[in-house]
């Protein structure tokens, strides 16, 4: 019941633990974590606030595993700029967006370098000693995977390259937020955000049943999204938006939306990379207003409406996907 912030932490490092808290009902974010503040956030709840949850800005790190964040006004994390790391909550029945991560962390590269690194591993990526040449012409699948010192792509898939094949390197600033094992459910609005030319590592994690979008990115934003499952929300399940907005979204399950599974649209590029996508109430892939998305080797199916829809406009390359048992087209390419 505090009138403003619950807990801040400043500039602290990882020596400092906060563990079986409860924050409740603060009239601002319930903890804010700023210039760098690196602590261990461990089983605490965070409820029923006014503002966010979990504020970190500034470039600040620190690691939130296992806490419940539900209840919120506000986000129930907001992480501007920063390298936060959570793992294994559960974030419900906020008011906002379940994770907001937005903008570009330079503080302290290296370190993120270092942790992205690490975490690219522990997700199965390959080392990245070996490339083969990029395609050529449009789409830039380079470009897909992230530049200006991030995501960037050693290895680009060709329509022949089996998915196992992909490797990526992490340059100067690395992934920035990474969301792991984490439950995000039932929130008014998206379940995760990402914008701002934001560059996170989302994987393994189940995000269903909330009010909008499950995975929303745009303003040229990029990073990875693996291995997750989204499924239930009253939107599309992944929307892709903007000019250099270009995430690789590899093996995730995308199904039960009641609209569409992934939608691609005003100039959104991006790598759908053998994902599962079905039993979406629309579309289960909408590739439309000048997308340049590269589709290959995904399990498209079961879908209430069409397969995979390409709209007049697009630049996108559509190749070795299983796509079937659609109610309508397998496949719908509308306009030239």
């Amino acid at each position: 019941d505090g009138a403003s912030v619950g807990v801040m932490l400043i500039g602290c490092s990882r020596n400092v633990h906060l563990v079986g808290c409860a924050l409740r009902a603060n009239a601002k974010a319930a903890m804010q974590l700023s210039q760098g503040a690196d602590p261990l956030v461990e089983e605490c709840t965070i409820s029923d606030g006014l503002g966010p949850g979990l504020l970190a800005l500034d470039g600040a790190r620190g690691l939130l595993r296992r806490n419940t964040i539900k209840s919120n006004r506000g986000a129930g994390a907001r992480i501007e700029a920063s390298m936060t790391n959570l793992e294994a909550n559960t974030i419900l029945d906020g008011g906002d967006v379940g994770v907001s991560i937005s903008g570009v962390a330079t503080a302290t590269a290296g370190a993120a370098e270092e942790d992205a690194v690490g975490a690219l591993a522990a997700a199965g990526t390959p080392d990245a000693e070996t490339s083969m040449p990029p395609l050529t012409g449009k789409p830039s699948l380079s470009e897909a995977y992230g530049v200006g010192g991030q995501l960037r792509a050693a290895h680009v898939p060709h329509p022949t390259v089996a998915a196992d094949a992909t490797r990526l390197l992490v340059s100067e600033a690395g992934a920035q937020a990474i969301l792991r094992g984490n439950e995000i459910a039932r929130n008014a609005l998206s379940g995760v955000q990402v914008r701002d030319g934001a560059c996170p590592l989302i994987s393994e994690n189940k995000l269903y049943d909330g009010h909008g979008s499950g995975i929303l990115y745009c303003d040229g934003s990029r990073g990875v999204i693996r291995d997750n499952e989204l499924c239930g929300h009253a939107k599309t399940e992944l929307q892709m938006s903007g000019a250099r907005t270009a995430p690789l979204v590899q093996g995730n399950r995308i199904h039960s939306s009641h609209a569409g599974g992934v939608l691609a649209f005003d100039g959104a590029a991006g790598v759908l990379l053998c994902n599962k996508i079905y039993a979406n109430a629309r579309a289960n892939i909408r590739l439309s207003e000048c997308a340049s998305t590269h589709v290959e080797g995904n399990e498209v199916h079961a879908s209430r409406e069409h397969g995979i829809v390409i709209s007049s406009g697009c630049c996108s390359l559509v190749v070795a996907n299983d796509v079937h048992a659609n109610h309508k087209a397998n496949v719908a390419i509308w306009g030239e």
